[in-house]
């Protein structure tokens, strides 16, 4: 696995092999930074994006078995495509923080009754 790993780096352009540990970094921080500074954002953006990655996951898996060519590389990823995933991660980020309960509550993630 090691080996694998470090083929797998060694294969990346140098460009991408410099700047991927600092994108690393700044996501670790920015994503610290928002956990320590909004926690029920980043309790919803969290919830929004795992919620997302299953649907995406599950999505391409049926495509795979019900419409194969959809998934083609010709389809590739345009800005709209960007725009969309971008919109349903807020979406599911606005959903989650209206039926989350604030942490003085009681800080469980429990719904609230309507």
């Amino acid at each position: 696995m090691i080996q694998f790993l470090h083929e797998a780096w060694q294969g990346l352009p140098p460009v991408v092999s410099h700047a991927l540990p600092i994108a690393c970094f700044l996501g670790l921080a920015g994503g610290i930074a928002v956990a320590i500074f909004l926690p029920r954002f980043a309790r919803a953006l969290a919830f929004s994006l795992i919620g997302l990655t299953l649907m995406i996951v599950m999505g391409v898996a049926a495509m795979h078995v019900t419409h194969p060519k959809w998934l083609s590389p010709s389809a590739g990823a345009h800005r709209s495509t960007w725009l969309a995933l971008i919109g349903l991660i807020l979406a599911g980020a606005v959903v989650q923080w209206v039926m989350m309960r604030p942490a003085d509550e009681g800080g469980s993630n429990e719904v609230r009754p309507s």
